[in-house]
């Protein structure tokens, strides 16, 4: 058996919600169930085994090289008790973990823990890395998108669309496509994002937002409670005016907005898969308030149709859902006030991954960046399990992620500004100045935001730079 991870990152596994059910027993999961959970993030199942009758002891073997092991030299877990006994003698089992390789699966050890009375239950653990098949040693940093990818030119007019504000209310004149068979064409234009992003070898995928005007404005113009007949006007971030959801009445989510997105893209890919919809505080910045007595509760109110909406996505296959949160960096002040209270009312009770994007807008509408985050620290109260961050184009300097040492850290290293197709060299190297300060297992790869304001051919390229830097910079 391959050498068992140390105690550290099981610890950090543990708080990974298992893609295959833990309370299916290891003989009723397919090995082609467990092939199909694991490829995808590093080919590694964690074991884990749990003792129906403390009184039985197992003979499981020799410890491992690099095991956690006790002054007597027997394998424990981590909470101290063994799970392993030298020379096979027989000790009690109480719980073991440990990471086995695909092709390495613990047969032995299930049966021999079925013969004594034990269950065994086999989670698929996702990492931030992937496994060498020979070592088992982590190679290459995990890679995704932030959201959206270039939508073709025959579904949406991309003149239009770049020629004016990203749209707060709903703005159907942008699509080529007559509304009967328009959601036909925006699933064709899904598998053509989907395959772009397989072909490029991005990990965690998105559907490239292809069935919006923009980040926000398809699930903010969808809950009840807005007047979008007469719509108010709100500054956007670069001080000009833009028409945006008048509120008139209680915040309400009557239905699913994005089910639908999220279960075609399960259907077309085996990847894991992301979803992101706009967060509480940005949706509050982005409409008129004529009906609440403060924005807080604005936002507090939008933070329960999100949840509500994050919640069925998690239903529907999303392995990870993003809550897009910009305008946090654009009013700071505000922020200070209920932002934090209103995104953890938004991730309550979401299990598994969850990330909490910001930005400094769209490179394609803002030119002039800031070189730092002024809300920043505050997102290590999140509850947010990853902060997702545009660095290349701002020039961000890697010593502001010890901010947050608890958190995963998504990592924008394209610049979207740029016309100019980074090379792998470069991509790592902006990679290896993040991992002086974040450990490889919590950084993640990414783009800066705004992918769909570039040519498909220009994105494809840079997506492909971003994968093979990836694998470099960690490759040493």
């Amino acid at each position: 058996m391959q050498p068992a991870l140390d105690a550290g990152t099981l610890e950090r596994e543990s708080r990974v919600p298992p893609v295959v059910d833990p309370s299916r027993v290891a003989e009723d999961v397919p090995i082609t169930e467990l092939d199909q959970a694991t490829r995808h993030h590093g080919g590694a199942v964690a074991v884990r085994a749990l003792a129906i009758d403390d009184d039985l002891g197992i003979d499981v073997g020799d410890p491992p090289a690099g095991a956690i092991v006790d002054p007597a030299g027997r394998q424990v877990d981590r909470a101290g008790q063994v799970c392993r006994s030298e020379g096979h003698r027989r000790e009690r089992v109480h719980e073991c973990e440990v990471v086995a390789a695909l092709d390495l699966l613990p047969q032995t050890l299930t049966a021999d823990l079925r013969e004594h009375g034990h269950s065994v239950s086999l989670q698929a653990a996702p990492r931030p890395f992937t496994l060498d098949p020979v070592t088992h040693r982590p190679v290459a940093l995990a890679t995704t998108v932030v959201g959206s990818y270039p939508q073709p030119e025959w579904l949406i007019d991309r003149e239009r669309l770049a020629d004016r504000l990203p749209p707060r209310v709903r703005a159907r004149e942008l699509w080529r496509i007559p509304e009967p068979f328009l959601e036909e064409a925006q699933d064709d234009a899904t598998r053509l994002a989907v395959q772009d992003m397989e072909r490029a070898g991005v990990d965690v995928i998105t559907d490239g937002e292809m069935r919006r005007e923009s980040y926000s404005n398809r699930f903010a113009t969808a809950l009840d409670g807005v007047d979008l007949d007469d719509p108010g006007v709100a500054l956007d971030r670069t001080g000009h005016a833009n028409r945006v959801p008048r509120v008139v009445g209680p915040i309400n989510r009557t239905r699913p907005v994005e089910v639908r997105d999220v279960e075609f893209l399960r259907s077309i890919t085996d990847r894991r898969i992301k979803i992101t919809v706009p967060g509480p505080f940005t949706m509050t910045q982005q409409a008129q308030n004529d009906h609440y007595a403060d924005d807080r509760s604005l936002a507090l109110a939008y933070a329960e149709a999100v949840n509500d909406e994050l919640r069925d996505l998690k239903a529907a296959g999303a392995d990870v859902v993003q809550i897009d949160e910009p305008y946090l960096q654009a009013r700071p002040e505000p922020a200070r006030e209920y932002a934090i209270e209103a995104i953890n009312r938004a991730l309550d009770g979401i299990e598994g991954e969850t990330v909490l994007h910001t930005c400094f807008g769209y490179a394609h509408i803002v030119k002039d960046r800031l070189g730092g985050y002024p809300f920043l620290r505050e997102l290590a109260d999140c509850d947010a399990k990853q902060i997702s961050l545009e660095a290349a184009q701002p020039r961000l300097d890697p010593e502001v992620l010890r901010d947050l040492p608890a958190k995963t850290i998504v990592l924008g290293v394209l610049d979207l500004g740029s016309d100019e197709v980074e090379t792998p060299e470069v991509v790592a190297g902006r990679i290896r100045k993040a991992l002086e300060v974040v450990e490889p297992e919590r950084l993640v790869v990414a783009p800066d935001c705004g992918m769909k304001y570039l040519s498909r051919k220009l994105a494809f390229r840079k997506l492909e730079a971003m994968v093979a830097g990836a694998r470099m910079a960690y490759a040493g």
